[in-house]
């Protein structure tokens, strides 16, 4: 979608843009000429990162750092992520040359348990494993007394090899996965994930026919979630 159609429907809707955080359009101008590399650690490498855009409702924040965009110099960075090989490769955002994080502490801190995401998504081949689109999750494990307790932080959404929807958490009974099996993916998919407190959506949107598919988890007997302190595009630190 456009970022003009984005914003005539959150307009439309809300009247307003304030509940749309994050906007990354990898088919557009803007996140090639926004793209920048910032200096970090002490090795004097490059990072490169695509912008956030408009109507998001604060464009400062949540800038993407691409992972694999490392150069020597500011320029080099940028080339790996807008140049031939690099995330735009092909006018598209192609997680499979990098994953993205997106960090979501101090003033970019983002609640995890009332969050949505919507992904114009396309296979550019056979998937032979699930692959995670959104992911935030975190295990954690303290021993106390000789006793493990292990905890975690956000969830995991993609799509399995058979293209259903899935969502990984984790709660007291240890790891889960809830499969969206009732739809199949196309080629092409519009797909959603919504995280209320009480359930959790996975959707598919089938735009030409005016349709939506939706499957919810109720979500009473799972914990409040810890907020994570980055999410990833294309991956997770835990699978």
């Amino acid at each position: 979608m456009s970022s003009d159609a984005l914003n005539f429907s959150m307009q439309e809707t809300y009247g307003n843009t304030d509940k749309l955080l994050i906007y990354y359009n990898f088919t557009g101008e803007y996140i090639r000429t926004g793209t920048v590399a910032k200096q970090e650690g002490g090795g004097g490498l490059f990072q490169g990162y695509i912008p956030n855009e408009a109507p998001a409702n604060n464009i400062y924040l949540w800038s993407g750092k691409v992972l694999d965009a490392l150069g020597s110099t500011f320029h080099e960075a940028v080339d790996r992520v807008t140049g031939n090989g690099g995330l735009l490769t092909g006018s598209i955002g192609r997680l499979d040359n990098s994953n993205i994080e997106v960090s979501t502490i101090g003033s970019e801190a983002i609640d995890y348990d009332n969050v949505s995401a919507i992904f114009d998504m396309q296979y550019s081949g056979t998937l032979n494993k699930p692959t995670v689109l959104f992911g935030s999750l975190e295990k954690t494990s303290t021993t106390l007394d000789g006793i493990t307790y292990t905890g975690s932080k956000g969830f995991n959404f993609g799509v399995t090899q058979r293209g259903h929807l899935f969502y990984q958490g984790f709660d007291s009974d240890g790891d889960f996965i809830h499969t969206f099996k009732s739809t199949e993916l196309s080629k092409r998919n519009i797909i959603a994930f919504s995280h209320g407190e009480n359930d959790i959506g996975l959707h598919r949107i089938d735009m030409l026919n005016g349709k939506h598919y939706s499957e919810y988890v109720n979500r009473h007997h799972y914990p409040k979630l810890v907020d994570s302190d980055s999410f990833f595009l294309g991956g997770s630190k835990n699978w």
